[in-house]
């Protein structure tokens, strides 16, 4: 593991949702992961949503911060159901 993702990791922040509107996130070097239940046409869904706005340039794949992505993996019950780069 790398300095940069053992300091990240450790430093990783949950932020509880303080009002109406608001949805609950985990910061990890500087990326905020919203994750929450949302209705979809009646049925109960999971939600992931990802802010790059202050994320790490080292985390990024690509210069411009407006256009930049982040390599994702997803897995559920120890399986990958999703991964981009």
């Amino acid at each position: 593991m790398t300095p940069d993702v053992a300091r990240w990791n450790a430093a990783a922040r949950f932020h509880a949702v303080a009002g109406p509107g608001q949805y609950p996130a985990v910061e990890l070097a500087g990326v905020l992961v919203f994750v929450y239940v949302q209705d979809q046409d009646g049925t109960p869904i999971l939600r992931v949503s990802i802010d790059l706005d202050e994320a790490s340039p080292r985390l990024l794949n690509g210069a411009d911060p407006e256009t930049a992505t982040v390599a994702v993996k997803v897995t559920v019950q120890g399986h990958t159901v999703f991964q981009a780069t």
